[in-house]
């Protein structure tokens, strides 16, 4: 046990001039780790806090009444020109005569694909009668004084009339018959004169299957395609012809008619 500690004259002092003793200060307890500091809690606001006014709803027009428009006349389409089309496309039904009309435009047709796909053309073998030959030579120094085009050349002539070759292996047969019958008639003989000249491809292929359609249809029978061939020139050279007369023809009809309108 530890003995009390007594007082010292000097505090025993200081003691009597202030009177009586003091009260001993009180010392607040540490705060230690397992005890956290109490925080006190912030006090309410008494701030009013104003409620932001509502937005007002969007007004709703009504819906405003569709006034019936007239219908305006349908405007008429502008009229468009066929375009020429290739020649294997121009290939007529079998037994379709062949029109003047439709003669030239064959004609111009071929020189228009020669010139523009010649990569369409290819190789053909054709064989003509010599006054046949002679014939379509004269034709085509004509048209091409003419139309003034030196460009049409003897190969699309050729490929206009087989293109009108119809594609019935009965209808071919006819005209090789025709031929043979005009021949004989006329007492004239064939002598054909072999030579190269260039066709459309789809032309080109048309002619080389004919010869075995003709065999196959005239129980074996060679040598029938060149009467094929002389009769479709023979009857472009007819069209062509009959597109001439019928040309000066009209002339001759509006002759007339100018010279009144003259006087």
């Amino acid at each position: 046990m530890t003995p009390k500690r007594k007082a010292s004259p000097s505090s025993m002092l200081r003691m009597g001039l202030s009177g009586a003793p003091r009260a001993a200060a009180v010392v607040p307890a540490p705060i230690t780790e397992d005890e956290p500091a109490a925080v006190e809690a912030p006090e309410p606001s008494t701030e009013v806090v104003k409620e932001a006014p509502a937005e007002p709803e969007p007004r709703v027009e009504p819906a405003a009444t569709l006034q019936a428009v007239p219908d305006r006349p349908a405007e008429p389409e502008p009229e468009v020109k066929p375009a020429r089309s290739e020649p294997a496309k121009r290939r007529p039904r079998a037994g379709k005569k062949l029109t003047p009309k439709a003669a030239l435009q064959a004609v111009l047709d071929s020189s228009d694909s020669a010139s523009d796909s010649p990569q369409e053309w290819e190789n053909a073998p054709i064989r003509l009668r010599p006054d046949l030959k002679r014939r379509l030579d004269r034709r085509l120094a004509a048209d091409q004084k003419a139309h003034r085009d030196r460009k049409l050349a003897l190969a699309h002539y050729y490929n206009a009339a087989f293109l009108h070759v119809p594609d019935d292996v009965d209808a071919v047969l006819a005209m090789a018959q025709d031929h043979i019958k005009s021949l004989r008639a006329n007492a004239t003989a064939l002598k054909p004169v072999g030579s190269g000249t260039r066709l459309h491809r789809d032309v080109a292929e048309k002619m080389g299957d004919l010869p075995n359609a003709l065999r196959a249809a005239e129980s074996g029978r060679h040598g029938l395609l060149v009467h094929v061939q002389c009769r479709a020139i023979e009857q472009l050279l007819d069209a062509l012809d009959a597109a001439d007369a019928a040309e000066v023809g009209a002339g001759q009809e509006a002759a007339p008619e100018e010279s009144e309108s003259d006087v």
